[in-house]
């Protein structure tokens, strides 16, 4: 999902992927709304020793505190005047894990890796950098301007399971249709790029999040497209506005 968030300041730029059954397009920069392309990346190493030079038997446990170190420095020299926000570069959602001891837990279980004080110490200090960085992630009010009631519905029903939600902002980045061509010109989809800035009441952090929701129909032939579906890509943390 791409759009641009930014505060006085401060510029970002965030990437909207591909939704279902369509390739990632490619978009142009828009004059409010810079786009950008966030990768994650998986990784099967077997390093034995953490960024901080320092080796143990579970190299697991050594190279995910590595990349929480390498993390934590990208954060720490992030220049929110010309640089967009750095994201981690890892399937493992280091940032959720830096604020949630109970996000923690789980993703120790499913990993089937027992508690680890240094690992805990790891993500402790990226959660201090966080708090000091986020804080310069702003929204930019100029993005995801267009309404539209019904659409704005369905993007809402992708985020049934967040009770009590707490909504700032919700729009398009587009007022018209997208579409998605195969390589012969042929139409795949049409669809717009939505957002829902606001905060989880059950948040163990005191961050907002964007959720990108894509609105599509899928080409059904002869210059038609089927029903209106949302389809939600995913989520970023960021800072809420003043006094929220």
């Amino acid at each position: 999902m791409a759009f641009g968030i930014s505060a006085v300041g401060a510029q970002i730029t965030i990437n909207i992927p591909g939704i279902k059954k369509i390739k990632k397009p490619n978009i142009t920069t828009e004059p409010d709304s810079n786009v950008r392309d966030t990768t994650t990346t998986t990784t099967t190493t077997t390093t034995t020793t953490n960024g901080n030079g320092n080796s143990s038997t579970n190299w697991w446990v050594d190279y995910q505190i590595g990349e929480i170190d390498k993390y934590k420095q990208r954060l720490t020299d992030w220049n929110p005047a010309n640089q967009v926000f750095p994201n981690p570069q890892s399937n493992d959602d280091y940032i959720s894990l830096a604020f949630s001891k109970k996000a923690r837990t789980s993703w120790l279980a499913d990993k089937k890796v027992s508690p680890d004080a240094r690992l805990d110490a790891a993500l402790d200090g990226l959660k201090d950098v966080l708090t000091r960085r986020l804080p310069e992630y702003t929204i930019n009010p100029k993005s995801f301007t267009n309404r539209n009631a019904a659409e704005e519905k369905m993007m809402l029903a992708q985020l049934s399971d967040i009770p009590g939600i707490k909504v700032f902002k919700i729009g398009f980045n587009q007022a018209s249709w997208l579409i998605d061509k195969n390589d012969l010109g042929i139409p795949k989809a049409r669809y717009k790029h939505g957002l829902v800035y606001g905060r989880n009441p059950a948040s163990e952090d005191p961050f907002c999040r964007v959720w990108y929701v894509n609105v599509v129909q899928e080409y059904a032939g002869g210059g038609t497209y089927g029903a209106t579906e949302a389809r939600y890509i995913e989520r970023e943390f960021i800072a809420c506005p003043a006094g929220q």
